[in-house]
């Protein structure tokens, strides 16, 4: 159904697309590539990328721990506004092509009516929309810029799941992050005995009708009652991937691309310079 969803792709998906092609792929696509050509590749591989990371979170900090996974912190960042002052900064060097962090939230399918607020992020290769509006990983609940969070806060448990702080880059200035589904895998895949760290690890409820209608741990039919117990996870993750190498201290960037008119802080990115940009580095 994705192909049929995107037959007429939005420009945007596909300038996205081959971005990633090029840092995933280590190639350019042709010019004529078309989506199908273009996602098939991408998508195996970031979801083979996402499995490899949340099996690390999983494993994080035992004997069986094997890959490095991005340091991440929050602070205050210069770009953002007042009302969401936060951004996302990494730690330590990292390269182009690097599982970055997770966008979550709540998820709305297409035929509901979706909440106000500036933190809805709509996954278009599925059609779906989720709110990060007060979602925050656990693990960052006693950092210093996060002290004055309201009681609605929901705190999560995977520490990856950032995306929604991410911010757009100001004038000058270009992303370094790429937005990209992939599919969750099952515990089993995960090489876990037991559903419990996945579980934590998916930072999603759904909602239909005002009410959360399935968890990680379960969805409830009609009359309440749980219909599955730890089921997989039916709908798309979306991960976010460098694009270029990051030094520490830099702060994710992300291209927000809203439509005109514009707010006044935005600038719009210039698609044309962002990939001389990543082809040089990438080049060089």
């Amino acid at each position: 159904h994705l192909y049929e969803r995107n037959t007429m792709a939005s420009p945007h998906l596909l300038k996205d697309l081959r971005l990633l092609h090029r840092v995933l792929c280590s190639t350019k696509a042709p010019l004529d590539a078309t989506f199908k050509d273009l996602f098939e590749p991408i998508f195996e591989k970031a979801t083979c990328k996402a499995v490899n990371t949340l099996t690390a979170l999983c494993r994080e900090g035992s004997e069986n721990s094997f890959d490095e996974l991005p340091s991440l912190e929050p602070f205050f960042s210069p770009i953002a506004d007042q009302a969401g002052p936060l951004g996302v900064r990494v730690k330590t060097e990292v390269p182009a092509g690097r599982l970055m962090c997770l966008y979550p939230g709540r998820i709305f399918l297409d035929d509901v009516p979706l909440p106000a607020g500036d933190k809805l992020f709509t996954n278009e290769y599925e059609g779906i929309h989720m709110d990060g509006k007060g979602w925050l990983p656990m693990v960052w609940r006693q950092h210093p810029v996060l002290a004055d969070q309201p009681a609605s806060s929901i705190w999560h448990g995977n520490r990856l799941a950032v995306g929604n702080l991410l911010n757009h880059p100001s004038a000058g200035q270009l992303p370094n992050c790429t937005p990209m589904p992939f599919w969750w895998p099952s515990w089993h895949t995960l090489g876990e005995t037991s559903p419990a760290c996945w579980a934590r690890l998916v930072p999603h409820v759904v909602m239909k009708d005002g009410q959360v209608v399935r968890t990680a741990s379960g969805e409830k039919t009609g009359n309440g009652c749980d219909k599955l117990t730890f089921p997989a996870w039916p709908h798309m993750g979306m991960a976010f991937f460098s694009i270029r190498s990051l030094k520490p201290g830099d702060e994710l960037l992300l291209n927000y691309r809203l439509s005109p008119p514009f707010p006044a802080w935005y600038s719009p990115v210039d698609d044309a310079e962002l990939e001389v940009a990543v082809e040089a580095e990438l080049s060089g």
